[in-house]
């Protein structure tokens, strides 16, 4: 989220559910001040996913990720939407226990997550409909991965993320569908500049007064 009133949102996705294993692809998305949302997104073939371990990187096509777990740096650029970012963060990852919860008899279907930067401080610049953005604001990064299917998996999800000076807010909730037991997983944190203040899977998130924005065709409390 931006001092100048955008806000990014980068998915770097790499899939085994389809016809080609280890298939990358790429969804972008940047929500202007004026509350106008632009998306683009792109499916990649598996040659162009690139990985390395020490220094990080991960690369798809001339999209990289790269760094260790205090800094990391950011370059994409798709059709006309682009992000040059660095994220510097003052608290290390973390997760919490080992991260995943299990469905199914056999516990054998998992959703995993962890934070390597729940609270960045983010400089750089970003660039959609022609311009160029000086980016200055705080940010987030999250590793998710699962191998239950996507079609199927939950029946609502909650992605909500608040930032300010003095600390970082991050929700993340869904339900699962009957296949997988309708299972509420959540997990929560309030993380600030010295430490992870808590953190937490005792969430259940609970929806009243929702309204549909026609300009960011999603619904939102009011």
């Amino acid at each position: 989220y931006l001092d100048s009133g955008e806000i990014a949102y980068l998915n770097l996705i790499v899939s085994n559910m389809g016809l080609k294993k280890n298939q990358p692809a790429l969804t972008l998305t940047i929500i202007t001040h004026t509350r106008e949302r632009l998306t683009t997104e792109k499916d990649f073939q598996p040659g162009d996913l690139k990985l390395t371990e020490n220094p990080f990187s991960i690369k798809i096509g001339e999209n990289v990720l790269s760094g260790d777990d205090r800094r990391q740096k950011l370059s994409v650029k798709q059709e006309q939407l682009g992000l040059e970012l660095e994220f510097s963060s003052p608290v290390p990852g973390f997760k919490l226990g080992d991260g995943c919860a299990y469905f199914g008899a056999k516990k054998d279907i998992y959703f995993c997550i962890n934070y390597p930067a729940p609270r960045a401080r983010v400089s750089g610049f970003i660039t959609y409909n022609g311009k160029k953005v000086n980016a200055k604001g705080w940010g987030y990064l999250d590793h998710s991965w699962y191998n239950a299917d996507t079609a199927i998996f939950e029946k609502i999800w909650h992605n909500l993320k608040f930032f300010s000076p003095e600390q970082n807010l991050l929700i993340t909730s869904f339900v699962s569908t009957e296949n997988y037991g309708e299972k509420n997983v959540a997990v929560v944190s309030l993380v600030n500049d010295q430490k992870v203040v808590f953190a937490t899977t005792d969430l259940l998130v609970t929806e009243s007064s929702i309204e549909f924005d026609p300009v960011g065709q999603k619904s939102y409390p009011k």
